[in-house]
């Protein structure tokens, strides 16, 4: 087959987090299809776009200021959801590196996480993997933690549909934090939900920065392909 499965690893997983912060490692599998500070957005938006992004953050912020309410929390949601809205009309080009990848003849594009790696795979010609190899080395180094507030909610419905709905899937939880309590694999590779719930884009970006680098990655690349040619 003229085709070539990519297949990029990161060394990254649930045990790389701590408490407080876990979910980051799977939340950060659906990050990395946001857009970088090239793809994803708008020409010419790329200040406006972070300049709204910091206005959420700021606004996630004030929530943990002391004495916060119930209806702080209700008005500055509707602040970021309101927020969320321009920067999606304005300043956004959704599912771009998709849209890239197929464009280039790429299929079965996916990604998983485990307790121990993250894995992003992808089948393209082998005429693309010029193509392959640009999108990733810029997702690599300069993503942007685009529509953050709403993939947080995008996991969220994930843990409740694939964990806190199935009995289970509670008992499964309950036995792993009972077992290895003290241990990062002590937690869902999901995350609790107070973590997630809590994490801000800051902590997410820091954790990026930690993980998301050429020397933490394996690439691994089967099919119509020569060394010569990468």
């Amino acid at each position: 087959s003229p085709t070539v499965s990519c297949l990029l690893f990161y060394k990254v997983g649930s045990v790389d987090e701590s408490p407080g912060t876990t979910g980051l490692a799977h939340f950060f599998e659906h990050m990395m299809f946001k857009g970088t500070a090239q793809i994803g957005v708008r020409p010419g938006m790329l200040d406006k776009d972070r300049d709204l992004r910091r206005s959420m953050d700021e606004a996630q912020q004030s929530l943990k200021a002391e004495g916060a309410t119930a209806a702080d929390k209700e008005r500055v949601d509707a602040q970021i959801r309101n927020l969320l809205e321009e920067e999606r009309r304005d300043c956004i080009v959704k599912d771009e590196i998709f849209g890239i990848y197929r464009d280039a003849g790429g299929t079965s594009m996916n990604a998983f996480t485990t307790n121990e790696f993250t894995c992003y795979i992808v089948e393209m010609p082998q005429e693309s993997l010029e193509t392959y190899f640009w999108v990733e080395s810029d997702r690599m180094h300069n993503l942007e933690p685009r529509e953050f507030y709403s993939e947080r909610e995008v996991v969220r419905g994930e843990r409740r549909m694939r964990y806190e709905s199935k009995p289970s899937s509670l008992a499964d939880m309950d036995i792993m934090k009972r077992s290895y309590a003290g241990t990062a694999y002590s937690w869902p590779v999901i995350g609790w939900t107070e973590d997630l719930d809590r994490v801000s884009c800051r902590e997410a970006m820091d954790f990026y920065r930690d993980h998301y680098y050429p020397g933490n990655a394996i690439l691994v690349l089967v099919g119509d392909v020569k060394q010569e040619a990468i």
